[in-house]
């Protein structure tokens, strides 16, 4: 009897010697093995976190004791923005499907999440809950294989159990500013982003006395029309998203104009800069007719990066006009992918 004991007690020592788990994920699209992409959880009874290579700034967690995920964004107060979600452990219909992944004999449930087909493997044989993605919370178990409308697969490569973990699961407690679901999104998508702001509330008229000078920051020329700013931009790479973007507010102009957002490489080559300096018949031309827009040996010509037509008086004359029901724009934004333009530019 006594030995019986002992064993037991042995058993269920070696079984939660180590809370702390580290479950490596890798990815398949369509078959194909994805090298350069793979998910991490670090989960312990209490909570768990995911991290992925793109997760730059953004830390999830899973707040196993409060049944909340949770979403940090680093800011620059050295804190964080947080969202936090409640879920409720689900238990879906299982299909007779039992799998064995890791040493872990698995049961499978599909779930349908916006359209698309989620088949879920998991098993409540491990020591802790946990998942690769926020939204599998619900799920009563360890998730190991996640397969999307049978394409894309997340995998379950490799299982650690080490107290050594216990730091990597902890959730962040202090310095927090909360938001709401819509304000976090919208400072996690623009931290995605570098903005360089090139102009801002550059008034731009036609005025025949006007005289550009060439040694201020933001330079105003063509009579007025055309404003110019040299600036220097970081070196782009293949995975660089490059979005340019023009608000346009009429002071007072009715009419329809079309405008231009160019850019002037500066190369040590002659540039389009000449043709407000000396005017346009300084540029070489093309078949004796066109100035400026063609490469030469010793000419680079302007790249267009948006061409777009200011709207009716908006911003200006729509506050003297009340309609019920109707409210005016304060401006017009033009935004547009030129990625393609800058890395060949």
């Amino acid at each position: 009897m006594k030995r019986l004991l002992l064993f037991v007690l042995l058993s269920i020592s070696l079984n939660t010697a180590f809370p702390q788990m580290m479950v490596v994920y890798g990815i398949r699209n369509n078959g194909k093995e994805m090298p350069n992409d793979s998910i991490v959880i670090y989960t312990m009874k209490e909570s768990l976190r995911i991290t992925k290579p793109m997760l730059k700034k953004e830390q999830q967690y899973i707040d196993f004791k409060s049944g909340q995920t949770i979403q940090f964004l680093e800011n620059s107060e050295n804190g964080y923005f947080a969202f936090r979600k409640t879920y409720e452990t689900k238990f879906h219909e299982i299909a007779h499907d039992y799998s064995e992944i890791l040493g872990y004999p698995c049961m499978k449930t599909t779930l349908n999440i916006r359209s698309n087909k989620v088949e879920v493997f998991y098993t409540d044989m491990a020591e802790n809950y946990g998942a690769p993605l926020l939204y599998l919370a619900e799920i009563p178990g360890l998730v190991l294989k996640v397969i999307r409308n049978d394409s894309y697969e997340i995998y379950a490569k490799k299982i650690i159990n080490s107290e050594g973990f216990i730091n990597e699961a902890l959730i962040p407690t202090s310095n927090i500013t909360e938001l709401s679901e819509g304000e976090f999104q919208q400072k996690l998508i623009e931290s995605r982003y570098k903005t360089f702001e090139i102009f801002r509330n550059e008034n731009l008229n036609f005025n025949n006395d006007h005289l550009s000078d060439f040694t201020k920051d933001v330079i105003r020329t063509a009579k007025g029309s055309v404003v110019i700013k040299k600036v220097n931009l970081p070196n782009l790479t293949e995975n660089t998203i490059v979005i340019a973007e023009v608000t346009v507010r009429s002071n007072g102009d009715a009419y329809d104009r079309t405008g231009s957002v160019f850019a002037i490489p500066i190369t040590g080559m002659r540039n389009f800069i000449e043709a407000f300096k000396e005017g346009i018949d300084a540029l070489p031309k093309y078949k004796n007719d066109n100035e400026g827009i063609v490469l030469t040996e010793d000419y680079e010509p302007p790249l267009e990066l948006i061409r777009f037509m200011t709207s009716f008086g908006t911003g200006s004359f729509g506050k003297d006009i009340k309609i019920g029901g109707l409210e005016w724009k304060d401006s017009i934004v033009y935004r547009l992918d030129i990625t393609d333009i800058s890395l060949r530019g």
